[in-house]
């Protein structure tokens, strides 16, 4: 059975030891999945809290810099922060320059602060019409 075309990415997220993300290496080769991105934040299977790895031919090698996926035009970035009121390092997606693409709430919240900003620039407009003996 074929479901089409596979993912271009599978991103594993660890939260024990029982190691079964890298087990599933060759699975993913075989599919045809170009990049396996395993992110342990926990480190518990490895020092490294984040390995990606690109596919060439029928097997995985690793990607040095994450930053920017060859055939995709995104990256991967792990940043410090908070998120629903928890500190830890969070990893995020960015875009070809490096900025970090943001998420439904941070886009609303960015809009929220955009629109705060032009109403109270209109606000004071309306004020210096008045002051000038202008109704706006």
């Amino acid at each position: 059975m074929t479901y089409g075309k596979p993912p271009e990415l599978v991103l594993e997220v660890v939260s024990n030891k029982d190691r079964r993300e890298e087990e599933k290496i060759q699975g993913y080769a075989r599919l045809g999945i170009a990049y396996y991105v395993i992110y342990d934040p926990g480190q518990f299977l490895s020092q490294r809290k984040l390995r990606v790895y690109e596919l060439h031919g029928t097997n995985y090698v690793p990607v040095v810099d994450f930053r920017k996926l060859n055939s995709l035009p995104l990256g991967l970035k792990i940043v410090p922060g908070v998120y629903e009121d928890m500190q830890a390092d969070w990893l995020r997606w960015i875009d070809s320059d490096g900025n970090i693409l943001l998420d439904g709430k941070e886009r609303a919240d960015q809009e929220r602060q955009r629109a705060d900003q032009e109403h109270e620039r209109a606000e004071k407009l309306a004020a210096r019409l008045r002051e000038l003996g202008l109704e706006p």
